[in-house]
């Protein structure tokens, strides 16, 4: 394992949380905010069809993929409110629909085209007599969520693709470290803290990650991951003065380094590229909660 690079400043310090969250405020309940913002694109067309060309979507396509996004937006909208009314054992099944719709609608902003018709799921579940950590979901022929797969993760769902419904939930930031409280199970959401660093005119980053073993044995997102991160040694006054850790409290924790570095007469450009770059390498281990409220 090498030393970490020599570095003379820092462009930015941010944390990846297990949940990350944002506090909000607003007059009226957080969720009818959240639904207001979803759906002025539905409400307002001129607000959807600029949403869509945005996009990418085509002149002579906007027409038919707005019809799309609007319904599925009002659909979500529908169905989440029938839910929030509706009884613990039948709710459940209205929340389906609503995120299905959601989930549809954000497809809808790339490919219109392939949900325009009907669509199955595209998942399937057997019920199994015994306890949640043999319950399985496998992944069939095709559906909506082979798309939402392969928009999120830049690659197609692997046939024959089967979850672990006790592993599944231990990605859930929500629920993540009660299920491993009462399982014995091992947390999947990450955890860390990062530094987009300077040395000179060169621009890289520093990732600390607690548990990263937790990680290591889903083989394609731990390639994908180090083909952007090298692990490096660093000091303990390092670990002190960036990262706010000190000798006590670094136990589980590893550090690692962008593999390139940019550099450029624009500094914002060469801090885009490195960042960027992160952000694709980190996308599989990342599911993250944004929002907070007492409400």
């Amino acid at each position: 394992m090498r030393s970490a690079r020599a570095r003379t400043g820092f462009l930015r310090h941010f944390y990846i949380h297990r949940m990350e969250q944002i506090g909000l405020e607003t007059s009226s309940d957080v969720v009818d905010e959240i639904w207001a913002a979803i759906c002025y694109f539905a409400d307002v067309p001129d607000a959807g069809k600029e949403l869509l060309k945005s996009r990418g979507i085509a002149p002579d396509r906007l027409e038919d993929a707005y019809t799309s996004l609007q319904s599925f937006l009002r659909q979500g909208r529908a169905f989440f409110a029938a839910a929030r009314g509706a009884s613990g054992r039948s709710s459940p099944l209205i929340y389906y629909y609503s995120f299905l719709n959601l989930v549809k609608a954000l497809i809808c902003l790339k490919w219109p085209d392939r949900v325009r018709e009907r669509i199955p799921h595209g998942l399937s579940h057997q019920l199994k007599d015994g306890a949640l950590e043999i319950q399985t979901i496998s992944v069939t022929d095709q559906g909506v969520f082979h798309l939402l797969y392969e928009l999120l993760l830049d690659e197609k769902v692997p046939s024959g693709l089967m979850f672990d419904v006790f592993s599944l939930l231990t990605y859930c930031g929500d629920i993540a470290t009660e299920v491993v409280w009462v399982k014995n199970g091992r947390m999947r959401t990450l955890h860390g803290k990062s530094r987009i660093q300077v040395n000179g005119d060169e621009i890289y980053a520093t990732l600390g990650v607690l548990n990263f073993e937790n990680f290591e044995d889903c083989p394609s997102a731990k390639e994908r991951f180090y083909k952007t991160f090298e692990e490096v040694d660093l000091g303990k006054d390092q670990k002190r003065s960036e990262f706010s850790l000190f000798a006590e409290e670094t136990t589980g924790w590893r550090f690692f380094e962008t593999i390139d570095t940019a550099k450029g007469p624009d500094r914002n450009l060469a801090y885009k590229k490195i960042y960027t770059q992160c952000c694709d390498a980190l996308r599989p281990f990342l599911l993250e909660h944004p929002y907070q409220t007492d409400r």
